[in-house]
């Protein structure tokens, strides 16, 4: 009942959402989250960089020297499951990543959100989802059938494939729905990220509806420089006022179970001045939680779980002390964006 109650105000929060996003300027974006009830400004359209910034342009906006090392790390997909939102609630709880996001379509958002203390200050986005995740996770479009017709499918579900003639006007109403529904679930997004990497790396038109809606939304985005040789478009986010991350490293399913743990210790030794989203896979390994993953050849729950003993030991954080790293959030890196501003097309 809860749940189907949220779902119907959701289109009331995203239209309050939206035009208080367009009034707000950076300040009140980091002061509040552009929440319900925050301090208005005047509205603002901030004008392109005379020059796109570069990570030690970052680091110097931050305060540190151009040399230094900064990562997030950061857990994905909270929400999937309840072995997922469980174990990312620990991690944040602990400290021992300092940085999440939060999946709109799955049933399980509102047991999240249940689990969150009241007042929380962690560092939480909204991970932007496309499709749903296989045959056993079936996740509601947030925007519907009615309003993303050429993306949900009848029975309101995200596809498991997006269709071929994929209206990006369709796909702009989705993410947008789903910032919303994180909203009108008590959540205050500090950025946006792609879930599967799918509005990142699949082409400058799904990109561009990803820019639209953090410049909606006064959020920043992963803007990664070490992918801009394969994916120069991504270069363009930062003329919107975003800043570039020096990288975004994931470990990979071809790292066997017995060089996990060799595999963090490479990513630290090799970091570069900059900030490197770190992003991390947490979970359960139940008989339940098995069921939901058993889809996945992969990226399966016991895949999830030894990502989550590397993380609740602490090992991230003593190799980033080991290594002369700092560990920040998103949060404080929106500090050096200018990314609150009316749409470019309201």
């Amino acid at each position: 009942m809860r749940r189907r109650a949220i779902d119907r105000a959701i289109d009331r929060a995203s239209a309050r959402a939206h035009a208080l996003a367009r009034t707000c300027v950076l300040a009140a974006t980091l002061a509040t989250g552009c929440a319900p009830g925050a301090t208005r400004a005047p509205a603002t359209r901030a004008s392109a960089p005379s020059a796109r910034l570069t990570s030690q342009d970052l680091l110097r906006r931050l305060g540190y020297a151009d040399t230094a090392r900064l990562v997030i790390i950061h857990a994905d997909d909270m929400a999937m499951t309840p072995g997922v939102t469980r174990a990312t609630v620990a991690a944040l709880a602990r400290g021992t990543v300092s940085s999440a996001s939060i999946l709109a379509p799955p049933v399980y958002l509102w047991e999240s959100a249940s689990l969150v203390p009241p007042g929380s200050d962690w560092d939480l986005g909204v991970h932007l989802a496309l499709t749903s995740e296989t045959a056993s996770m079936r996740w509601l479009s947030a925007a519907g059938r009615r309003r993303a017709r050429s993306l949900a499918e009848p029975d309101d579900r995200l596809p498991l494939a997006l269709p071929p003639r994929l209206r990006l006007s369709d796909l702009e109403r989705e993410l947008r729905a789903q910032v919303a529904r994180v909203r009108a679930a008590g959540y205050t997004p500090t950025h946006l990220d792609s879930h599967q990497g799918a509005l990142l790396f699949s082409g400058p038109e799904r990109f561009e509806v990803l820019r639209r809606v953090a410049r909606a939304e006064c959020l920043p985005i992963p803007v990664p420089e070490s992918y801009f040789e394969r994916f120069p478009y991504l270069a363009g986010a930062l003329d919107d006022g975003q800043v570039p991350v020096a990288n975004l490293v994931s470990i990979e399913p071809t790292i066997t179970p017995e060089k996990w743990s060799g595999f963090y210790q490479w990513v630290f030794e090799h970091l570069q001045p900059g900030v490197t989203v770190l992003i991390v896979h947490l979970g359960e390994d139940s008989e339940s939680e098995r069921a939901l993953f058993r889809d996945h050849v992969e990226y399966d729950a016991a895949w999830r779980v030894r990502d989550n003993t590397v993380v609740s030991g602490g090992a991230l954080r003593a190799l980033a002390q080991q290594h002369g790293a700092r560990i920040v959030t998103w949060r404080e890196v929106a500090k050096a964006a200018r990314i609150c501003m009316a749409p470019a097309n309201p």
